[in-house]
């Protein structure tokens, strides 16, 4: 690795390529460096919900802005990678969760059922918010895509330590201009200075039939905190939103999923809350098994953005929804301390804001 970027990506998920595709258009040469193949740690999967709400107002503005990112990159890609499903959530008080949708600009009902929008739903879940600009992310068509735009800047290699404008990889050193760290898992390794938890997570997949919207459900009508989505033509997933009741990693450090983790209790409970809530579902037919890496609190949307001279850290997790906002604001990070002109062919470099 003789050559030295303007900026190293240290993490190939979907939040790494998307700083490093925003920080290429600016005119920067970057370069992406990740152990194993893009989005194969917290990106895996073949799809991702979309929704509007969170818990504060300025969350809500960014996934706004976020869903007008996914647009963008969509017709960019030529292919839609945010679907038109359309979100529903059970619980809570939807009327007050609309009205604070609305106030944002976004269009959303409450309903006493689901109806087609989600004919596989138990007919008595209900009153329902109704986020119709929610829906499936296209996660694995994502990350293809953004690879494609990337190129050659995406290359394995095995980052062992990272410092502002430096880094240490199983092949060397390598200096740069700035790095910026987004590793999932292994960003507590290279960047000790947050504590985050590990949760093994298993996702179910079963036969649908139907119509799917995005689906949240913080009820507890039918016997666990859930979350769901379309992950392709005829199936719906779903797993546990309750995180501590899912297994944590043995290795409080861990980089990948343990070998050996039992998740036989978290699958029968989703089985369970399958055949509950969602009757008309088929059988399972797929999962996925994710190590997760939660930052401490009560907001499971948190994360940290760290930006120091040379550094800049991002880490926590459901940020795949928020990935065309987060790799502008990191993009933005970085041209706001960048060191030296960035010179590409027909760029202009960005000022600093």
């Amino acid at each position: 690795m003789a050559r030295s970027p303007d900026v190293a990506v240290v993490g190939g998920g979907i939040v790494g390529l998307a700083a490093a595709a925003a920080l290429t258009r600016r005119g920067a040469d970057v370069v992406v460096l990740d152990r194993g193949q893009p989005g194969a740690g917290q990106s895996a999967g073949i799809a991702r919900g979309f929704r509007h709400l969170h818990a504060t107002p300025p969350q809500i503005a960014a996934a706004a802005r976020a869903r007008a990112g996914w647009d963008a990159w969509s017709q960019r890609a030529g292919e839609p990678l945010l679907g038109k499903e359309g979100a529903l959530r059970l619980g809570g008080d939807v009327a007050a969760d609309a009205q604070r949708l609305r106030i944002a600009g976004i269009a959303a009902e409450v309903l006493k059922r689901a109806g087609e929008r989600m004919p596989a739903l138990a007919p008595d879940a209900g009153p329902l918010l109704w986020d119709p600009r929610g829906g499936a992310i296209r996660a694995r068509r994502a990350i293809a895509w953004l690879c494609r735009e990337l190129g050659d800047r995406v290359r394995r290699a095995d980052v062992r330590a990272v410092a502002p404008g430096r880094l240490e990889t199983a092949g060397g050193p390598l200096s740069c201009g700035h790095v910026v760290l987004c590793a999932g898992a292994g960003t507590e390794r290279l960047w000790p200075h947050v504590a985050m938890r590990r949760v093994v997570h298993l996702r179910v997949t079963f036969a649908c039939d139907s119509p799917a919207a995005a689906w949240a459900d913080r009820s507890g009508r039918f016997g666990a905190l859930t979350y769901g989505v379309a992950d392709g033509p005829g199936r719906f997933a779903l797993g546990l939103a309750e995180l501590d009741a899912q297994p944590a990693a043995s290795d409080p450090r861990a980089g990948a999923v343990p070998e050996g983790v039992d998740l036989g209790a978290v699958r029968e409970r989703v089985h369970a809350y399958a055949a509950s809530a969602f009757p008309r579902l088929g059988e399972p037919v797929d999962e996925v098994v994710r190590l997760l890496t939660v930052i401490p609190g009560d907001d499971e949307d948190a994360y940290v953005l760290d930006r120091g001279a040379g550094l800049t850290v991002l880490c926590g997790h459901n940020l795949f929804k928020l990935a065309p906002v987060l790799g502008e604001a990191l993009a933005d990070a970085v041209s706001a301390g960048a060191r030296r002109s960035w010179k590409r062919a027909g760029a202009t470099p960005p000022r600093a804001r």
